[in-house]
């Protein structure tokens, strides 16, 4: 019987900047992912008025791991408030027991995912926003995550980075299988000054100042954290070269979703948000006037049984599932957002059930729908 894989789950968060954000940079890496993998959407809410780029990214994140179904106390993942005082059921109780890492760029999404049950650590010291010479080396930190994962030994370069310094410190780490994590999550969102010193984002009205990076930090923060994720990715896939088993066990997942002003400056936030575009392929396949409304309520706007009328139809998180030999591949050759959009082979799902997929991938969930 083959070994349970172990999963790396890279989620660049909001460096999306627009559609056509990947078709400005080199990153050949990726590109290969998504063109040996199978690549999808991950359909997220409509964003409420006046939300900042760090409760976009809190709100979301939230969705992705699903948490608002296992919350424990108070709050509503449909608003913009503060996370202060809310517990969640633990990763462990939730997915058969489940162990896992979280690394972030962010502090606030570092303490959400440490009260979800992650083992939790920052990946940059920095608060304002990244380039490359403020995160990890992008090898030693590709050693370290598949050590934790089980699957390499860390060397002695990697096993002196301060940022598995925590980690490492147990007895994960080790690289001993048994002791192994089943997941490794890796958080990079561009723009963080909203939430430095760990500020939790707070209610804000229209009119309240921004303190968001100029519009060309931010251009640069975002292709310094997608051309940081590409070397990562390279440096795993020169790891898988010299040892087939790292290739044999490793479930890669990327994930990309748009910042906020994408979203909001798109329309995409408000209920009266244009035709979907699904609806928009009908009418240019020229089928009958009047089919529309007989169109069934899609599996990604319903969730245990209810149908959501508050996802957006555009602005869809990106993603990407790699596991050799496993993966069944679709027609997207390169990661870009055109591309996905129109030829991914696992289409659109709901946001909240992406984390699931993943733990039942890694054997610590039951398999659900068909």
């Amino acid at each position: 019987m083959a070994a349970t894989p172990r999963c790396l789950i890279l989620f660049g968060d909001g460096c999306l900047l627009n559609e056509t954000t990947l078709e400005s940079i080199d990153c050949p890496a990726l590109d290969q992912t998504a063109r040996e993998g199978c690549t999808g959407q991950l359909a997220l809410r409509k964003l409420p008025d006046g939300v900042t780029e760090a409760q976009r990214s809190l709100l979301e994140l939230e969705q992705i791991l699903d948490l608002e179904s296992n919350k424990e106390s108070g709050g509503s993942s449909g608003q913009a408030q503060s996370r202060e005082g809310r517990t969640f059921v633990s990763l462990n109780e939730r997915f058969m027991g489940m162990s896992a890492s979280f690394f972030s760029s962010s502090q606030s999404v570092k303490a959400l995912a440490s009260k979800a049950g992650f083992d939790s650590q920052l990946l940059t010291e920095n608060q304002g926003g990244l380039d490359a010479g403020m995160l990890p080396d992008a090898a030693s930190f590709a050693e370290q995550s598949l050590t934790l994962l089980g699957l390499a030994t860390a060397s002695e370069r990697s096993a002196g980075s301060n940022v598995f310094n925590e980690l490492t410190g147990s007895e994960r780490g080790s690289g001993d299988p048994a002791k192994s994590q089943d997941l490794v999550f890796v958080h990079l969102r561009p723009d963080v000054s909203e939430d430095s010193n760990g500020a939790q984002p707070s209610n804000r009205t229209d009119d309240a100042p921004s303190p968001s990076k100029s519009d060309q930090d931010l251009v640069e923060s975002a292709k310094a954290s997608l051309v940081w994720l590409d070397a990562l990715v390279a440096a795993i896939r020169k790891l898988e070269s010299r040892d087939s088993r790292i290739a044999a066990r490793l479930y890669l997942v990327l994930v990309l979703s748009y910042h906020a002003t994408a979203v909001t400056e798109s329309g995409t936030s408000r209920e009266s948000e244009a035709e979907p575009k699904s609806d928009k392929v009908l009418e240019s396949a020229g089928a009958p006037e009047g089919l529309l409304a007989f169109k069934p309520v899609q599996s990604y706007q319903q969730k245990e049984g209810q149908e959501l009328t508050n996802i957006r139809e555009s602005h869809h998180a990106l993603v990407v599932y790699n596991s050799h030999g496993l993966t069944r591949r679709d027609a997207v050759q390169s990661l870009q957002a055109s591309e996905i959009t129109t030829k991914s082979g696992n289409l659109t799902i709901l946001a909240d059930r992406f984390f699931h997929e993943v733990a039942f991938k890694v054997g610590r969930a039951p398999k659900y729908g068909a």
